[in-house]
């Protein structure tokens, strides 16, 4: 959910980010966006991905993920999961 200014200044929202008025991310977004795959690589070879995919494992029926990212979860969906 971003918070808004009436007259398109860019304003917090409650996670802490700014955003221009119609929704738009700042160019600083846009190259964390850029980049974040590749900073994550590190962690990912480290053992991230497979204590993402034991945690996922577990999810069945009908789920709903919240978060920001590039889709790194998405490969660890058991089939048990439905739309």
């Amino acid at each position: 959910m971003f918070l808004f200014s009436q007259v398109g200044a860019p304003c917090a929202s409650p996670s802490g980010g700014r955003v221009r008025r119609g929704g738009d991310p700042l160019p600083e977004h846009r190259i964390f966006a850029a980049i974040y795959d590749r900073l994550l690589a590190g962690t990912e070879k480290g053992g991230l991905r497979e204590m993402r995919a034991d945690l996922i494992r577990e999810a069945s029926g009908r789920t709903l993920e919240l978060g920001a990212g590039t889709g790194h979860n998405l490969d660890h969906y058991p089939a048990a999961v439905g739309p």
